[in-house]
């Protein structure tokens, strides 16, 4: 237990650089595109790379050494924001090479993420269930006094500092996560002889864990295919929150920082609430919160006052931290020679539709209204839960608890 502490501290040192840098970062890159659409597309960039990758960086993971991906990740990183740091000092405005670094943070990501979290699970056993709604409640926290600071300090310090620390802490994190040993043998990496076995391995890999992953008959999966249609709005709709308090309030970085800190005080919430009182019927309580966000989101569009916007992302964040939990306990179940590609493939799911979010609601917001993309997104997530909440009623399947596939 010790051991997943210290590598929880490590992640804790690499989020401050990375909070402090979602504060600033988004206004660098419309200080040069003067677009949002292009703005929001940087970002988009290591997502959509991360998810070109991930099933096959997954496969390899689960299959090799977690601490050595984990490690290569936070140099990577560490290389990408120094690069920024220099790019902004010098005045760069190379906007494809700043979408070439994004890319190069996706592919890191889809190795590192998966065996940084699969590396941490290896050494909490069935604490899980208890540890990781307080874990992620303290992130959030941690987060919420790092958002404040980075909208302060945003206006007080040259941005391009901050990118330096990012990279600093991406550096201290992985040298705290070099004294840390794994809590099993993992498979070495093959051979050039048996390279080829080892690639149709992968193979068979990937397809077992999607019957895997429909081993319960197919509940996880449909809630999976519900979250993948409120990502699909709500993802792109925090990628466009800066350009939201910047053209719709006439907002600063600050602004952002209150309305990050309204949302991940939300999602804390959520959090204290699950692991206080772990909720039984997930498959009710999950379309119930989204047609509560659907709700909200819709009314949002009706919104000029920014205290009152703030209080909608607070409550929407409440609701999307609740689902988020659950589904993290769920693929947190998962056998560890399948951990983590069910996790990779569960954000493929998720993340499958927000390119085209990012296209529609960004194209809205710039060409017409920018808080429109509010009322489309709410209309799309009432329309979806509503279905899911009919069919779900039609059927009393219910998913072991917590976990799938019987485990």
């Amino acid at each position: 237990m010790n051991s997943y502490w210290t590598l929880y501290s490590a992640q804790m040192v690499s989020l401050t650089g990375s909070v402090l840098n979602s504060v600033v970062a988004m206004f660098w890159i419309y200080g040069i595109t003067g677009s949002i659409t292009r703005s929001v597309w940087g970002f988009a960039a290591g997502a959509l790379v991360c998810a070109g990758v991930s099933s096959v960086a997954a496969a390899i993971v689960d299959r090799g050494r977690k601490k050595e991906w984990a490690l290569a990740g936070e140099l990577v990183r560490a290389f990408v924001f120094l690069a920024f740091y220099f790019m902004a000092g010098t005045g760069s405005e190379n906007i494809w090479a700043i979408y070439g670094l994004q890319a190069l943070l996706g592919i890191s990501s889809s190795f590192s993420s998966p065996a940084i979290s699969a590396w941490q699970l290896s050494f909490l056993g069935d604490a899980y269930k208890r540890i990781l709604p307080l874990t992620r409640s303290i992130a959030t926290a941690v987060s919420l006094v790092l958002v404040a600071a980075g909208g302060v300090l945003s206006q007080y310090v040259p941005f391009q500092s901050i990118f330096l620390y990012s990279a600093a802490t991406y550096l201290a994190a992985f040298f705290i996560e070099a004294f840390v040993g794994e809590a099993a043998s993992p498979a070495s990496a093959p051979s050039a002889r048996d390279a080829a076995e080892y690639t149709r391995g992968l193979i068979r890999d990937i397809k077992g864990s999607f019957a895997y992953m429909a081993g319960d008959g197919g509940g996880f999966l449909k809630i999976m295919f519900l979250f993948m249609v409120v990502n699909s709005v709500f993802a792109p709709i925090a990628s466009l929150l800066p350009m939201v308090v910047k053209v719709g309030f006439s907002g600063t970085p600050a602004m952002y920082s209150m309305i990050l800190l309204a949302n991940g005080t939300g999602a804390l919430i959520a959090g204290l609430l699950i692991s206080r009182r772990p909720i039984g019927d997930i498959y009710r309580h999950v379309g119930l919160v989204v047609l509560f966000n659907g709700v909200i989101s819709c009314a949002t569009f009706f919104v000029s006052d920014f205290r009152l916007f703030t209080l909608m992302v607070f409550l929407v964040g409440m609701g999307l931290g609740s689902v988020n939990i659950r589904i993290t306990l769920l693929i947190s179940a998962a056998k560890p020679g399948y951990y983590c590609k069910v996790r990779t493939h569960s954000e493929n799911i998720a993340g499958l539709f927000v390119p085209f979010g990012l296209v529609l609601l960004s194209a809205l917001a710039e060409r017409h209204n920018v808080m429109l993309p509010f009322l489309v997104s709410g209309i799309i997530v009432l329309i979806s839960g509503g279905i899911y909440l009919a069919r779900l009623n039609k059927r009393t399947a219910r998913l072991p608890e917590p976990g799938f596939c019987g485990i």
